[in-house]
């Protein structure tokens, strides 16, 4: 019963401590300007020191893993299939693009900088996708480095790109609306490509409804429908690192297995949002809580990351990131140019 009952205090305090980050974010940056992801990042850094401790550790483990992952389920309430498919073929051809020449990009810069396949996976998803949120998410099914798997992926890895791609979202929030004032480019056109360019979901979404409601309607679909490749893409990676992540555990899994739940709870939570299930207000509570979950994760994720690795891991993950996102911005123009939208 002592056992038990310490290990539940030890949980509790570490998921207090990222709760109490996570609210702190959401308080403090309306007024700031800062994006929350970057400020629970940051904050969560700075912490990493205090939450080392042995009180602690266990709870922010746990919320790194557990409640982030809860945050991404949930995070299916904001996603309905009529949305996706209201604007046609464009949006879903803007997301196909966003990710294969990201993903493409990261193989290639992964091979002639003899970097793990994993690792450009992690940048590319996070790139082509939804910036922090589908770094997080991938790196839940990509396979863990060890001293005995030198081919995958350590928490470094994942904290750093997720820092730099929210910087790259803040940056294209800003300047993109812009940009777009001053060419005078049509909205819907505007819409399509700060839909297609913009890392993160939230950033995305203000960058266009900042040039006008059409651009930010625009926006936000496409968006969504990025978002919406989130989950089968991480099936297929899943699939396609099982014989790594076999070696790793020493188990053989089936290929359902292999899958992580709450890839299925997602798309659970997309069906029941698709078939009208969910009604509005219990809909609003759940994407807040989405928020705040996935705020606690990033938290957690940062006190788990150490400054030491960051340095170390640091110039890579920059490269990358910044090397994927020109790519993207240069096949998102082209890409327009050619449909003519």
């Amino acid at each position: 019963m002592t056992v038990a009952f310490n290990s539940a205090s030890a949980h509790t305090c570490g998921i207090a401590l990222c709760a109490l980050v996570s609210g702190s974010c959401l308080a403090v940056a309306p007024a700031t300007g800062v994006s929350t992801a970057l400020l629970a990042l940051f904050s969560g850094l700075f912490l990493q020191k205090a939450s080392s401790a042995t009180s602690l550790r266990d709870g922010v483990r746990f919320t790194s893993d557990c409640v982030l992952k809860m945050g991404i389920v949930l995070l299916g309430c904001r996603i309905a299939f009529d949305d996706l498919i209201s604007l046609g073929w464009g949006p879903i051809s803007v997301a196909i693009v966003a990710l294969a020449t990201s993903l493409g990009s990261g193989l290639l810069l992964a091979k002639l900088l003899n970097r793990p396949m994993a690792f450009a996976v992690l940048t590319g998803t996070s790139v082509g996708i939804c910036g922090a949120a589908a770094a997080t998410t991938i790196s839940n099914v990509l396979p863990k480095r060890s001293f005995t798997n030198r081919n995958g992926i350590n928490p470094e890895d994942v904290a750093l790109t997720a820092i730099t791609v929210t910087v790259l979202s803040a940056l294209g929030m800003i300047l993109l609306p812009l940009v777009f004032s001053a060419t005078g480019v049509e909205d819907t056109t505007a819409g399509y490509y700060i839909g297609g360019v913009v890392h993160g979901y939230g950033q995305a979404i203000g960058a266009g409804y900042a040039l006008s409601d059409q651009a930010g309607y625009v926006t936000t679909i496409t968006k969504l429908t990025r978002v919406a490749l989130l989950m089968p893409f991480a099936f297929l990676v899943a699939l396609l690192f099982r014989p790594h992540n076999e070696t790793a555990t020493g188990e053989r899994c089936s290929g359902w297995k292999l899958i992580p739940p709450f890839l299925i709870a997602f798309l659970g939570v997309v069906t029941l949002q698709s078939l009208g299930l969910i009604p509005d207000g219990l809909r609003l509570v759940l994407a807040s809580g989405s928020q705040f979950f996935i705020l606690m994760g990033l938290a957690a994720l940062g006190m788990r990351t150490s400054f030491r690795a960051l340095r170390t891991v640091g110039p890579d993950v920059l490269l990358f990131v910044i090397l994927q996102t020109i790519v993207l911005l240069v096949a998102m123009a082209g890409l327009l140019l050619i449909v003519g939208t």
